[in-house]
């Protein structure tokens, strides 16, 4: 009976932690293949998932391949079922011959001349006023606007000019004095594109300059302060609206045009012609006489639309 001594039982094992549900807890320690093989289950699992997204994903893309190439060799088959290109080589052939290489009018040279032969502006002039206009004025038994007889105007044609910026480029200063007076401007690109109007004043900021006894310049600057506020399109109308039609920058859905020298975007300063071959050739003339092509020019564009009910046919020169 004295003391406990090494015969003592030992104290019980602490109890296990209680999870958030009063459930005890037990850590089970799995063995160390069994985990590895897991993860390797899993991960092919995965990798099946992956395979099989990516098949379904190359099925629906060779799908729509499919479907395109039938609409389009459809849309082909239509498009060239109702064309003739015969016909349309005919056509053509007969709008290059009338508009190209048309002589000038015997009034403005003395020797043959055509389309191709233009070197200066006086005779882009000449070439405007003689063969274009003839070949877009002319008469059927009913009406005007048509060309060779049958091949009616789809809207007037377009006159257009892109321009570049006064001092868009840079000269020497050793030979700055050379150019004082002349200016300096650049090929033609997008960053050196001009948007400013210029030339003469339109009929209507000339009659309201008389009414307020301004002269017409004093009335524009006036007209244009008051609306420095106005958002940029506000602004650039009302720019349109003080001068003349073909002497405001436009812009329009047109596409690019690629030339020779540069890439032209759709927009510039553009007038419309009209159908009476009078009035048309009032426009021609305002646009020479108040200078419409100078050094700011880089590329003029004139676009003709027709339509030959006879051959279903639509023909855009540019």
């Amino acid at each position: 009976g004295g003391g406990g001594g090494a015969d003592a039982t030992p104290p019980p094992p602490a109890p296990a932690p209680m999870g958030p549900l009063g459930i005890a807890a037990h850590r089970v320690e799995l063995p160390s293949s069994r985990v590895r093989g897991d993860l390797t289950i899993q991960h092919k699992i995965q990798e099946a998932h992956r395979k099989l997204e990516e098949r379904q994903r190359k099925k629906r893309s060779y799908r729509d391949l499919c479907f395109f190439l039938l609409f389009y060799l459809t849309y082909l088959g239509i498009v060239w079922d109702q064309r003739s290109a015969y016909e349309s080589f005919k056509i053509e052939s007969a709008l290059k011959d009338i508009f190209v290489d048309e002589e000038f009018l015997r009034t403005d040279t003395h020797v043959l001349k055509t389309y191709e032969d233009i070197g200066e502006v006086s005779e882009f002039w000449q070439w405007m006023k003689g063969p274009f206009l003839n070949a877009i004025s002319e008469t059927n038994e009913y009406e005007l606007s048509y060309v060779l007889r049958f091949n009616r105007l789809l809207g007037g044609p377009r006159i257009r000019q892109l321009r570049v910026r006064d001092n868009s480029c840079a000269i020497p200063s050793q030979l700055q004095r050379f150019y004082r007076h002349t200016g300096c401007y650049a090929f033609y690109s997008a960053t050196a594109t001009d948007t400013l109007p210029y030339g003469p004043y339109s009929k209507a900021a000339r009659d309201d300059a008389e009414r307020l006894g301004l002269d017409a310049h004093t009335y524009v600057d006036e007209r244009l302060a008051v609306m420095a506020n106005a958002s940029t399109n506000e602004l650039q109308n009302e720019r349109c609206r003080l001068h003349e039609d073909g002497f405001c920058y436009r812009t329009t859905n047109s596409p690019q045009t690629f030339g020779r020298v540069s890439t032209y975007d759709g927009n510039g300063y553009y007038i419309d012609l009209q159908y009476n071959n009078d009035a048309a050739r009032e426009q021609v003339d305002m646009l020479e006489a108040n200078g419409w092509i100078d050094l700011q020019t880089r590329a003029v564009l004139i676009t003709v639309n027709v339509f030959n009910p006879h051959v279903n046919y639509i023909a855009s020169l540019q």
